[in-house]
């Protein structure tokens, strides 16, 4: 009977491991592979339990650091184009354009997925890594069918993107300007407020101790005082304050402190 016809030679510069020997690239290879999986494991447990144990044990401390002005301004900016971002690209406020690049994009992105995922063998030839093949050897008609419908996909997305970022910056310019405009009233306001007031005493002051607003009528020596007790002064006496028959001022004694003209 005929000898049966000898194996194909392998490739030139193709080596091929006898049965019995020891790969020992491939066993570092693994061996590195699990200690980098086990390490990462470990840090990131680690800084997680660390992580919380801060949080809760140091609470105060962590609390006491003072808040750095730029980076609140920067988080407040960011806070306040993400909320009119959203805001104008809700459905209900998204014009008919937006709307149809909207569905264009999910449309065409999802189809060239579809495509590539179940007609895979139809769009790309089989080929290894170590080959060397040109792009066009590997895309078949159907897979530039996926890629085209992908990249339309992507695009009608960027315009929509590039409209909503348009719409949320004039959004935000409005909220500017009527901040501004609310300053500056309130500012006038105040400016005002502090023009009507100039020349009286501030809100809220308060007197000099025995200062107090009296009725004329009231306040110890007036003439409305003396006009009604003038009656119960004898012939002899002088009204206090007054000039004697001799052109001078009397006297008051230490001693007549309970008489009304001594309180003058």
């Amino acid at each position: 009977p005929p000898s049966p016809p000898p194996p194909p030679s392998p490739p030139p510069g193709t080596a091929y491991v006898s049965t019995g020997e020891t790969n020992y690239w491939e066993m570092a290879s693994a061996v590195a592979l699990g200690v980098a999986m086990i390490s990462m494991s470990c840090t990131s447990f680690a800084a997680v339990y660390y992580m919380e144990d801060t949080v809760e044990n140091k609470r105060k401390e962590c609390e006491a650091f003072p808040v750095d002005e730029e980076v609140e301004a920067r988080e407040k900016k960011v806070q306040a184009k993400k909320h009119a971002y959203r805001a104008v690209t809700s459905w209900n406020a998204l014009p008919k354009l937006d709307k149809c690049l909207l569905g264009a994009s999910l449309f065409l992105m999802t189809l060239a997925c579809h495509i590539a995922g179940n007609f895979g063998s139809l769009c790309f030839a089989t080929f290894s890594v170590t080959c060397s093949v040109a792009l066009a050897d590997v895309v078949l008609p159907l897979g530039w069918v996926a890629i085209g419908a992908f990249t339309a996909g992507c695009l009608t997305f960027y315009f929509y993107g590039k409209g909503a970022s348009r719409r949320a910056r004039k959004v935000l310019e409005a909220e500017s300007n009527a901040d501004m405009v609310t300053a500056d009233a309130v500012t006038e306001i105040g400016g005002g407020e502090a023009g009507g007031r100039r020349g009286r005493a501030p809100l809220g002051a308060v007197e000099p101790a025995g200062t107090t607003a009296q009725a004329p009528a009231r306040l110890p020596g007036a003439v409305t005082e003396q006009v009604a007790r003038a009656a119960n002064w004898s012939d002899d006496e002088t009204p206090p304050g007054s000039v004697s028959s001799y052109g001078e001022e009397e006297d008051v004694k230490e001693g007549n402190l309970g008489k009304p003209w001594d309180r003058m």
